[in-house]
């Protein structure tokens, strides 16, 4: 063997010590979490209301958020206007309020409509940098109103575009199954 191997049977080893350490130190805890916050996919539906998420107006919402919260000029044809909005809460402080997300339905479709998916907008304080897209195929940037946006599809069909609002210190995060040509212009209509 040479130092490369060892190398990599060392790290596979530390990998498996801390995976066991962790699994035991808190098994209890996590299973108490998760079974109170069970995990979701919210591509389609938005996130529930929850110890994280708090579902409420958009005015409200308005006065919850750190800073000016965009909703489109543009929808496709046949989605109503705002269905939901979910305030998103810190998970190391429930009393500080970390962003929003936006939910579009196409008129009289249920939440998991695969002919008929949902539109979520997400803007959160902060930057993109500080967030990633797991399992997703990088595509060209798009340009949403003088600034560039990743674009990326995900490997269950949502395309995804997101890009940082200097400006306003957000990032935004604009999700769905539409087409990704109809999507971007609801991305390029926010204001």
């Amino acid at each position: 063997m040479n130092y490369t191997n060892y190398g990599i049977l060392a790290v596979l080893l530390l990998f498996v010590i801390a995976t066991v350490y962790m699994t035991r130190a808190g098994t209890d805890a996590r299973e108490e979490f998760f079974a109170a916050n069970p995990p979701q996919d919210h591509s389609e539906t938005g996130p529930a209301s929850g110890p994280f998420h708090e579902e409420m107006s958009l005015a409200s919402a308005r006065d919850a958020v750190p800073f000016y919260i965009m909703t489109p000029s543009y929808l496709p044809e046949g989605y109503e206007p705002l269905q939901k909005v979910f305030v998103q809460k810190e998970l190391t402080d429930t009393s500080r309020v970390k962003g929003v997300f936006l939910q579009y339905q196409k008129e009289g479709a249920d939440n998991a409509s695969r002919e008929a998916p949902s539109i979520l907008i997400k803007q959160n304080a902060g930057t993109k940098a500080e967030m990633s897209i797991m399992n997703s195929l990088e595509r060209p940037p798009v340009d949403v109103g003088g600034i560039e946006a990743e674009a990326s599809l995900s490997s269950g069909g949502t395309f995804n575009l997101i890009w940082d609002d200097p400006g306003r210190r957000v990032y935004v995060w604009v999700e769905s199954r539409i087409s990704p040509e109809e999507l971007i212009k609801v991305a390029r209509s926010l204001q």
